[in-house]
């Protein structure tokens, strides 16, 4: 008999059982009607346990997790019953230190008795700890994704390389819905919908991002129908497992607010400016006038020819009127001297509007809506003028274009609430009284918002454009607030909030 070697490309035995284990794969054969399984050699000393020979077959569940026992038993069953092809489980098996494992268990019946009855089974056991740490990882990675899409206040998007939708949160779908007029859903294309087709723009900044640049910008963004706002966009390339580029993210941040209070500051900034320039400029000039008012004076007393005391009188008035004029300045600066008392701003009020009613001209009806208010320390005068010359700019701004106007009082809590985005804060307060004068007039655009209060500055015909520039000045002096809510064609707001104490 002629002995023949075993072809070269079969594996050592030796080397193969060895390169099982180091793959952390041990089989074991169990003998069903003996109730018996052996396990290969290595297994259970792999995990720190001795067992030497064969053991009953379900001894091995002593190590197992209880929460996996009746899983892995009904497998076990169904198999033998001949439900399932297989025979599949995974379980945590406790090692000698007290720590576990993750196993996979694969068997199948080779064996089974005339009746059927399953008399052989073989299988493998794979120890899958890594795997399922990675599964684990990835699914808390998933989550915190998800959460992070979820719970953000930025419209959040994913495409990949070919602008294909692969995640958007329920912000983005939101934000691009009212801006495009219809759905946008994951699993479509940015080039399905006409308006990213034609936002040259933001396809541009998409495909800087799947070039593998990360950057953010600042955009107004005007859609017909809808007010123009201002939104950050931050783009950023997604990235493979090779570093490749494989997609990119959008995260869009609506900084229409943000914008609104740089430009408050900017604006409160520049008439605090106008304000110093207005109170040095005002002493100075009512300097002069002392001087040229008191030569008046000593030019009066002396005997003079009717037509030179008419040239008197006429300079007399003029200097009159400048004085005047030099008091608004100071107001407008915050610098004129007030005589304060407690003021009921509802009585105030009252009094203005029916001033306010008889001045010729006055075709438009004003409404009150006066409540009981708390007195407030202040200048009775300086308030007085202040309601009448935002009550004087409504009635101008109706003119042609409106038909009514309202004044109305009341207290408040909160001035954030009461007036947003204020010219000029309040001093903190427990309470504050609040009187505000709307119109339904022409209203202003953005541009004229920005300087309708500055000294000089007016959309009037006729007029110096001191009014409202005194009346922040009046707000200012008081430690008050006052905010502007105003869009062309659809009127204006002054809001102004007095601390009470």
């Amino acid at each position: 008999m002629t002995h023949t070697e075993p072809p070269a490309s079969l594996p050592n035995p030796d080397v193969l059982r060895v390169a099982v284990e180091a793959a952390g794969l041990w089989t074991w054969e169990a003998d069903l009607v003996a109730d018996a399984t052996v396990f290969q050699d290595g297994f259970w000393e792999a995990f720190g346990h001795r067992h030497e020979g064969p053991v009953e077959t379900f001894d091995f569940l002593q190590h197992m997790h209880r929460g996996d026992q009746k899983a892995v038993t009904r497998a076990w069953r169904a198999h033998l019953d001949g439900e399932t092809e297989m025979y599949e489980s995974e379980w945590r098996l406790r090692t000698a230190a007290g720590g576990w494992r993750w196993i996979r268990s694969r068997g199948k019946v080779t064996e089974r008795g005339p009746d059927g009855t399953p008399l052989r089974m073989v299988g493998v056991y794979m120890d899958v700890t890594r795997e399922k740490q990675a599964q684990q990882a990835l699914a808390e990675s998933r989550a915190e994704t998800d959460a992070v899409f979820r719970g953000s206040r930025d419209a959040m998007m994913i495409v990949d390389s070919v602008l294909a939708i692969r995640r958007i949160n329920a912000r983005a779908g939101r934000l691009f819905e009212r801006v495009t007029g219809t759905a946008v859903v994951e699993g479509t294309n940015l080039l399905d919908y006409p308006f990213f087709r034609e936002s040259r723009p933001f396809l541009g900044e998409v495909q800087n991002a799947l070039s593998g640049k990360t950057f953010t910008i600042e955009r107004e963004f005007r859609v017909p129908g809808l007010a123009p706002g201002w939104f950050e966009g931050s783009f950023s390339p997604v990235l493979g497992i090779r570093g490749e580029v494989i997609g990119a993210t959008v995260a869009i941040r609506d900084i229409s607010e943000r914008k609104r209070l740089e430009a408050a500051r900017v604006q409160a900034l520049k008439l605090e400016s106008l304000g110093l320039m207005a109170s040095g400029i005002a002493h100075d000039f009512n300097n002069l006038l002392t001087v040229i008012a008191a030569n008046i004076e000593l030019a009066e007393m002396g005997a003079a020819p009717d037509e030179l005391r008419d040239y008197l009188s006429e300079a007399r008035g003029a200097a009159t009127r400048a004085s005047e004029l030099v008091e608004q300045l100071l107001t407008f600066a915050g610098k004129s001297e007030r005589n304060t008392s407690p003021v009921d701003l509802s009585a105030l009020a009252a009094e203005v509007v029916g001033y306010a009613r008889k001045l010729p001209g006055t075709p438009v009806q004003i409404d009150q809506e006066f409540a009981p208010v708390p007195p407030v320390e202040a200048d009775a005068v300086q308030l007085r003028q202040l309601v009448l010359n935002l009550l004087i700019n409504a009635v101008e701004a109706t003119r042609g274009s409106g038909s009514r106007v309202v004044v109305r009082t009341s207290t408040v809590d909160d001035p954030g609430a009461a007036a947003p985005s204020p010219l000029v804060a309040a001093r903190p307060a427990a309470k504050y009284v609040m009187v505000q004068v709307s119109d339904d007039g022409v209203g202003m655009d953005p541009a004229v918002q920005t300087r309708i209060f500055d000294p000089f500055f007016t959309t009037k015909e006729s007029g110096h454009g001191l009014g409202l520039a005194s009346a922040l000045g009046a707000v200012r002096a008081h430690g008050g607030a006052i905010a502007l809510n105003s869009e062309p064609g659809h009127g204006s707001t002054f809001t102004v909030l007095l601390p009470t104490g």
